[in-house]
Parts: structure tokens; sequence; C-alpha cells
């Protein structure tokens, strides 16, 4: 029996160090899973984050249009403008230069006028003084 004892706490000796052994092999599998299931994590969330990024560029991408397209009008719009504003300048300068042509004119009637009332004063105020 004591032979008996001496193997079982041998056995035991033996089994508890098997269990350490176990035990620590057991913390570093965990440690394993553990850093799996991160890169797992880390895969998933790259997954959505390119699903996310594709639905961005999608929208990036109809935004670009949108604004190609309204830069488009606008542009034409523009140019409808530009050709309105040209065509109003062209009216202004043309109305501009028909006020001048009247205003000479005129001025060349008034002078005129002048001329033919100083010619008449001239005369009448020869008149008198040679009269007198």
């Amino acid at each position: 029996m004591i032979d008996d004892n001496e193997n079982l706490r041998k056995e035991i000796t033996t089994l508890k160090s098997e269990k350490g052994l176990m035990h620590n092999n057991l913390n570093e599998r965990q440690k394993r899973l553990d850093q799996i299931n991160n890169e797992l994590a880390k895969y998933y969330n790259q997954e959505i984050n390119l699903e996310n990024m594709e639905a961005k560029i999608k929208s990036l991408r109809k935004k670009c249009e949108d604004t190609r397209k309204k830069t488009n009008t606008q542009n034409i719009n523009k140019d409808k403008l530009m050709k309105e504003i040209k065509e109003l300048k062209k009216c202004f300068e043309e109305a501009v230069k028909k006020f001048k042509e009247r205003a000479e004119y005129k001025n060349n009637l008034l002078q005129n006028h002048i001329e033919k009332l100083e010619k008449t004063y001239k005369t009448r105020v020869s008149y008198i003084f040679n009269i007198g």
C-alpha cells in the first residue's frame, strides 16, 4: 500500500504538472483565439468600410455629375446674359451717339440763331449810333 500511495503521489504530481502545461497551453490558445477574433473583426470592419466607401464614391460621383450639369447650365445662362449685355451696351452706345448728334445739331441751331441775333444787334447798334 505504501508503494501504491507513493505511485499515486507521483501520478498526482505528474497530473498536476500536465494540468499546468495544459492550462498554459489553454491560455496560449485563448490568446491566439482572441488575436484571430480581433483580426476577423478588423476584416469585417474593413469590409463594411469598403462598402461604405463604395457607396460614398457613388454618391460623390453623382454629386460631381450634378455639379457638371449645373455648371453647364450656368455657363449657358452666362453666355445668354453676356449677349444681352452686349446688345444693351450697343443700344446704349447708339442712343448716346444719337443724343450727341441731336445735342450738336441743336447747339449748331442755337449758335446760328445767336450769330443772327448778334448780327441784328450789331446792325441795330450801328444804326442807332449812325443816326445819333
